[in-house]
């Protein structure tokens, strides 16, 4: 994955993510940030909510689900 990609991927999770005014920080991490070929990506989340665990977790899931579908989409079709 090439740097420009990475930096459509970091794009897209902000755009997600902005939407959910308790966020104060988002990390990301892992081998995303140097492997070419990462299988994943590593986020850590920093919010400001009497919210538990689970309810955010799945929030957060849902508001970045599509960037994990086009991504499998594009690694199916072959396209960068």
């Amino acid at each position: 994955m090439d740097t420009s990609r990475k930096k459509e991927i970091k794009k897209q999770l902000v755009a997600c993510l902005s939407v959910a005014k308790e966020i104060r920080k988002v990390v990301i991490f892992g081998s995303f940030l140097n492997n070419p070929n990462p299988q994943d990506l590593d986020v850590a989340i920093f919010q400001d909510s009497d919210e538990t665990y689970l309810p955010l977790a799945l929030k957060y899931r849902r508001l970045t689900n599509t960037i994990r579908v086009v991504t499998v989409a594009k690694r199916a079709l072959g396209l960068p």
